[in-house]
């Protein structure tokens, strides 16, 4: 009785094992050249695991299972000799590949289904994509310092948060005309000698380049990535469009101000214009000349095509070095003349105005041969001689004044007060 007992158990659970198996619930673990293997409900295999230290290759096949998944770190810090990945492979797991030494990578477009940073700090030179990825995941080369070469298909459209963050000195780079999106910190300090960014509408996240150096850049205008370098000094840009535009698409003048615009892009004859004469004028040189306060648009026409610039016209005026104005601020016998203003009025006059102080015991009457001189970054661009100046001021007291440098004695009549370094020197004269 006991017997058959035993007997029906052990045939309930024979069953129930190979109906699992054929359900495709349970796999069951062989062996065979290092590699550890699961047979999956579709008949193929997957590699769980690799005991050995040198492998030849990735085998496409294992005791006549064809290997479709490559299992979690079965890779990890084993130098691999062949580092072709089969076309046969759909899966690839968690960190497969890291600390692998695999030089030179060519990952097949059959391949669907990626872990997370299945190349964590492998050792590879070159990686090339082929088409049909539309995505690099998370992290996939985060770590591959040595990375000199990487080949994208046409097909990418997405490069995942890290894909190639430490990714080493990238010899050139080009990126499809159809990616639509770099997330953050894809290129995280990674140099690039040469990137070729031929897509004009893709998309950045706020750190995508963060920390990346680009030598040389070729992009559209006015594109994310130009938006990026546009500034910086040590990457040299150069246009995929041939586009035109100005240096500075935006301008602010000081009224009676004049400024050349530096156009770039096209050939032939250049056409301008401006939408408020008023405003600002500009001559067939491209020199914007400020009229009164106000905007107005400047507009450039070659082969075609159109650059604008905004101009912005403000009082020309700008605030001097402050100074103490209250006489017991300086010692006694003595007369001060100091500006806190200077400004150019509508008549293209340069008008002063400051403090005389007088700490003598005896009050001003007049100042002669009073030399005035104004300089802009170092350079004199006005000076003016007072023969006789009516200035009354009682002992030890200060006086609100102004002077006027007339329009003739200004060498230098179109200049910006409001930028660069303006400042007013009393040169010569005499009080009385």
């Amino acid at each position: 009785m006991k017997r058959n007992y035993l007997k029906k158990l052990l045939y309930t659970v024979c069953m129930v094992i190979m109906g699992c198996i054929m359900t495709g619930k349970i796999s069951m673990a062989e062996r065979a050249d290092g590699y550890t293997y699961e047979v999956l409900p579709d008949g193929t295999a997957k590699l769980v695991d690799y005991s050995g230290s040198n492998p030849e290759k990735i085998p496409d096949t294992i005791d006549g299972y064809t290997v479709t998944v490559i299992g979690e770190r079965l890779y990890f810090a084993k130098p691999l000799k062949d580092n072709t990945i089969p076309a046969t492979i759909r899966e690839i797991g968690d960190t497969a590949f890291g600390y692998a030494e695999a030089k030179n990578i060519v990952m097949p477009a059959t391949v669907t289904k990626c872990g997370k940073s299945i190349f964590f700090n492998a050792e590879i030179e070159s990686v090339t994509l082929e088409e049909g990825w539309t995505e690099i995941p998370e992290d996939m080369f985060s770590g591959c310092d040595k990375l000199k070469t990487v080949k994208l298909p046409e097909s990418l459209r997405y490069i995942r948060e890290s894909a190639f963050t430490h990714g080493g000195t990238i010899t050139e780079l080009v990126l499809p005309a159809g990616l639509v999106k770099i997330e953050g910190y894809a290129f995280y300090s990674t140099h690039i000698a040469k990137l070729v960014a031929a897509c004009p509408n893709v998309e950045l996240d706020k750190d995508a380049f963060w920390s990346c150096s680009v030598s040389e850049l070729h992009c559209y205008y006015d594109s994310a990535i130009y938006k990026k370098y546009k500034d910086s000094e040590k990457t040299k840009i150069v246009f995929i469009d041939d586009p035109l535009f100005f240096e500075k698409p935006k301008v602010t003048l000081g009224a009676g101000a004049e400024t050349a615009l530096k156009l770039t892009g096209g050939g032939g004859n250049v056409i301008w214009k401006s939408s408020n004469k008023k405003i600002a004028t500009v001559n067939k040189k491209g020199v914007v000349t400020a009229k009164k306060t106000g905007t107005a648009t400047i507009t450039a026409s070659r082969d075609g095509k159109k650059a604008v610039c905004k101009i912005k016209v403000k009082k020309n005026e700008c605030k001097l070095k402050s100074y103490p104005t209250s006489a017991s601020a300086y010692a006694s016998n003595q007369t001060i003349l100091g500006f806190k203003k200077i400004k150019r009025d509508s008549k293209g006059n340069y008008v002063l105005s400051g403090h005389f102080i007088n700490t003598f015991a005896s009050t001003t009457s007049y100042a002669e041969n009073l030399v005035i001189k104004v300089y802009r970054n170092d350079k004199l661009i006005a000076q003016q001689t007072f023969k006789r100046w009516n200035i009354r001021v009682p002992a030890g007291s200060s006086k609100a004044v102004t002077l006027t440098i007339k329009k003739k004695n200004i060498k230098k009549k179109k200049t910006d007060l409001r930028s660069g370094n303006v400042r007013v020197v009393v040169a010569g004269g005499r009080i009385y």
